[in-house]
């Protein structure tokens, strides 16, 4: 119940933080994040629970680098933004086959896959558009709702 509450009130704050400011797509030459279409070049190594960026095209493929703080069974859980359907798959890094990986409908709310991780290793996030699906205007949510202190 408690898990629940905490990962309702991380996505109601990151939807308020981000409605609340202007929400249009970041042109690819202006996203710090960019180019992350490419794990080894992805420069961008993110620390915060929930985060959002852009599948801006049907193409578009973001990783994201962390190095994890702790041990243990994690939830990694993505939502799509309205009409779309996003690939969520989580690798050692550099990559190669997903410890765990899935598909995320927005009409079905947030999507979640576990996997264990080991405190000091790299890991990579990689989101994708699924059926053609994306939307340049409109954000995907990521949350992490224990890794981070």
């Amino acid at each position: 119940m408690l898990k629940k509450f905490l990962k309702t009130s991380l996505l109601t704050i990151a939807l308020t933080l981000t409605v609340t400011s202007a929400v249009s797509a970041v042109p690819i030459d202006q996203d710090i994040t960019e180019p992350n279409n490419n794990t080894p070049i992805t420069t961008y190594e993110y620390s915060q629970n929930v985060f959002t960026s852009w599948i801006q095209t049907s193409g578009d493929v973001d990783y994201w680098n962390f190095v994890s703080p702790k041990t243990g069974l994690q939830e990694i859980w993505l939502l799509p933004p309205s009409g779309t359907t996003y690939f969520l798959g989580v690798y050692e890094y550099p990559g190669g086959t997903p410890l765990a990986y899935t598909i995320a409908d927005a009409n079905n709310g947030t999507s979640s896959v576990y996997v264990n991780l080991q405190a000091g290793k790299k890991y990579t996030v990689l989101v994708m558009s699924q059926l053609g699906t994306y939307d340049e205007n409109n954000p995907y949510y990521i949350g992490h709702p224990l890794l981070f202190p």
